[in-house]
């Protein structure tokens, strides 16, 4: 760590030199305006301005790959990454429903629009502008909308709804948000002059990208006990009501947990554990004569995903205690 000298110029100025090597490879000239910020700690973090946009492209060849899976695994790490531009390209004409099913996928990337196709390639650019994003705001609304399909995966339990047509809706928004706050951090953790922009801190991205993780393996978790409760015959109403109880008392520890991180609050941290603690210990008996061997297969399913859907949980109350 270099240290400066501060010196008095006049009566009421104080000046600090600047590292000569940092100045070069920044571009700053004299005249030039640059940012101070004071941080919480009452350091300075100097910015300069807002330096030109050099836009990354990226290229992902279809034979380099066996399935459309992966191409999309590829197109995610390069979205992540930054990348403004991704081209997606062959030697030969693809087939016509991979096309189209790609381009239905694609349509889960914020901001991305194809701006040239033909048989063989796609182009796409990125549109999205983080002026007015708020990170907070995104992470409240996948939060939500996560909430919102375990609410729906009880209705289904109890018999009161009989399709999952909204949690997958749901969980493609919250695909969306996560993919979009992940890139967004990954970019403000390399440009302090975004981190201002967002409002945020190094340290709340790292806390941010533990908490849309969790949040995001949540909703894929209730999307597949949906699935499995629309599978399950009729049974006992006290199983039903048995698995709508783990259910309620897991929203309350998620609310809890959530908040905890939001509000920086550990005695909500400690609240939601021992909320989840409590879900997760409701007995639930399968060995009713009348639940048919496929639906105990389901309903043994429900049971062990909403055990690992509480350990989500307590991963996000364990962010909490560590933010507090």
């Amino acid at each position: 760590m270099e240290t400066r000298r501060v010196q008095k110029t006049g009566i009421s100025t104080f000046t600090v030199s600047l590292p000569k090597a940092w100045v070069i490879s920044n571009g700053i000239k004299t005249g030039d305006s640059l940012s101070i910020d004071i941080e919480k700690d009452q350091s300075l973090r100097i910015g300069v301005g807002k330096k030109k946009e050099v836009q990354r492209s990226a290229v992902i060849k279809l034979q380099e790959y066996k399935d459309k899976q992966e191409i999309l695994r590829k197109f995610t790490a390069h979205y992540i990454d930054g990348s403004g531009k991704i081209q997606i390209c062959s030697d030969k004409p693809w087939p016509p429903n991979m096309m189209r099913d790609l381009k239905q996928d694609l349509k889960k990337f914020i901001g991305f629009e194809i701006i040239e196709e033909s048989d063989k390639d796609l182009l796409l650019q990125d549109f999205f502008t983080a002026d007015h994003l708020s990170i907070k705001k995104a992470i409240k609304r996948e939060y939500s909308i996560s909430r919102l399909i375990m609410e729906e995966t009880k209705k289904i339990l109890l018999g009161e709804i009989k399709s999952n047509e909204n949690i997958s809706f749901w969980e493609d928004e919250v695909d969306k948000l996560y993919l979009l706050v992940r890139r967004e951090i990954n970019f403000a953790v390399h440009d302090p002059g975004i981190l201002r922009q967002l409002d945020i801190s190094l340290k709340e991205c790292q806390e941010f990208i533990l908490l849309i993780d969790s949040i995001e393996k949540m909703t894929d978790t209730f999307y597949e006990i949906s699935a499995n409760a629309l599978a399950v015959k009729k049974g006992p109403e006290s199983t039903s009501k048995k698995l709508a109880l783990i259910i309620d008392n897991m929203l309350v520890a998620f609310d809890m947990s959530f908040n905890s991180i939001m509000k920086k609050d550990f005695n909500l941290s400690n609240q939601a554990l021992e909320m989840k603690k409590k879900a997760v210990e409701v007995p639930v008996n399968l060995g009713h004569d009348e639940i048919s061997e496929q639906s105990k297969k389901n309903l043994y399913f429900i049971l062990a995903s909403l055990h690992t859907a509480s350990e989500f949980i307590e991963e996000l109350a364990e962010i909490g205690l560590g933010v507090c």
